[in-house]
């Protein structure tokens, strides 16, 4: 009896993990040739009736320690294609302990539009954003991380979906790593990007999901934002917990078909303090998306896509405990090679999306050498479940971390005359795919990076 039950047991928790990767799988191929097809329309700003079509916009930046890269990012806001008169720039320096405050004051010198807000002490990013935002005057907010890079057109772009959308009250860009991975993680941690922004988040824009906010490359109309009060100064991950929150209000997100470029993280440690921030954030945010499952304004697609997301972590801990479990109890028993044989398989197949975009873009690309990384997906994945078990056990004892900024490596956005030029990190160049190889012939190039200088 004890036999049949275990059996009936094993079989259910695969299912549902394999469901569970399945509907993941069915999103991501449904929103990969979205993503491609948005990115590829030609845009044509002469079809903005300035000012008429233009909205004022209100850049919020939060940075802390940010030395290496806040100069460059700031360069990228000023050559923005956007009337001066209708863009505002608030800095929300916070407590550096580098040169960040120097570099924004003296940057910001004969700029009216641009303002930098210190404070001595840092509370987190989440706070941060809070500062700057009573000082915000745009009708349209963008908040952007202190490494973020974009076209010179961005503001245009989403001038443009915002007027041909007026229902779409929140839009996230597509992101995308910056083209030099100088190690594993950081090269790993591209393919992932491409699959959750160019893929996921896609599909689930094109199939009416819940759409989340990412951290940077955000865009949000001011009365939604008013609508829902302040950014969570208590979340791990203020963006998804704002995410929730907007949904819930009713409130309705897209995906901007405009692209930003980022960092990776370049160290486990890096790495695993990244994932613990999201997926603590995700484990925080849970119960706030239970409660909307009352909410009877809101679809049911929403709802459970919500919940789905929000318990990925702990799919990701609870299979992994299963699989292994189920692994050293079914080894000893003959009389189960079936389960036997799905469970060894889920182990292997775990990360089955990530292996499914590397081996597709070095088919799609002839870029054989990337297949390289697909054995190297196993530490990641051991990096995740450690970032996973430490956060929930930090959770649970009421011990959350503090904001701790990600190490960021010297940037340029490809002028070696600029005071914060360098050649370390840049978004990709035309002659550059979206994930840094060559582009073949028939292959859309990705644009030109920010321009700089005056």
């Amino acid at each position: 009896m004890s036999t049949v039950l275990i059996l009936i047991a094993s079989t259910a928790v695969l299912v549902v993990l394999w469901a569970w990767t399945l509907y993941h799988l069915i999103v991501l191929a449904m929103g990969w040739p979205h993503a491609n097809r948005a990115l590829a329309s030609p845009f044509r700003p002469e079809s903005l009736r300035n000012p008429v079509d233009l909205p004022t916009v209100t850049i919020i930046v939060a940075a802390r320690d940010e030395e290496n890269v806040i100069g460059a990012t700031l360069e990228s806001i000023d050559v923005l294609r956007y009337p001066k008169e209708l863009l505002q720039v608030l800095v929300a320096e916070d407590g550096s302990s580098d040169r960040t405050e120097e570099i924004c004051r003296a940057f910001a010198q004969n700029r009216p539009y641009m303002s930098i807000l210190h404070r001595d002490a840092s509370s987190g990013k989440a706070s941060a954003l809070n500062r700057a935002f009573p000082e915000a005057r745009g009708d349209i907010m963008l908040f952007l991380d202190a490494d973020t890079k974009f076209e010179d057109d961005l503001l245009l772009k989403a001038a443009k979906f915002f007027h041909d959308h007026p229902e779409v009250d929140v839009a996230q860009t597509v992101i995308e790593t910056y083209a030099d991975g100088p190690n594993l993680i950081a090269r790993l941690d591209r393919y992932e990007a491409a699959a959750w922004y160019r893929g996921i988040v896609a599909g689930k824009d094109r199939l009416g999901l819940f759409v989340p906010l990412c951290g940077t490359g955000m865009f949000i109309r001011r009365p939604a934002l008013e609508k829902v009060g302040p950014w969570d100064e208590r979340s791990l991950a203020e963006d998804l917990e704002m995410a929730v929150r907007l949904t819930g209000s009713g409130s309705k997100a897209s995906m901007l078909p405009a692209q930003v470029w980022r960092q990776p993280p370049y160290s486990a440690r890096d790495f695993v303090n990244q994932r613990r921030r999201w997926w603590g954030g995700a484990m925080q945010a849970l119960p706030q998306a239970m409660r909307l499952w009352r909410k009877r304004g809101l679809g049911w697609k929403h709802k459970l896509d919500m919940t789905i997301h929000l318990l990925s972590p702990f799919f990701l801990m609870g299979g992994t405990i299963y699989l292994l479990l189920a692994t050293l109890t079914m080894s000893s028993d003959a009389s189960q090679p079936i389960l036997l044989l799905a469970t060894t398989w889920g182990v292997i197949s775990s990360q089955l999306i990530l292996v499914g975009v590397i081996v597709a873009h070095s088919i799609s690309r002839r870029s054989w050498s990337d297949l390289a990384l697909v054995p190297g997906i196993y530490l990641y994945w051991i990096l995740q479940l450690y970032a996973s078990f430490s956060i929930l056990i930090a959770l649970s004892f009421r011990r959350a971390p503090k904001w701790t900024v990600t190490h960021k490596r010297p940037t340029t956005n490809g002028d070696p005359s600029s005071p914060y030029a360098s050649t370390a990190m840049r978004p990709p160049n035309r002659a550059e795919g979206a994930n840094g190889h060559a582009a073949h012939a028939h292959t859309r190039p990705e644009p030109d990076p920010p321009r700089t200088g005056r």
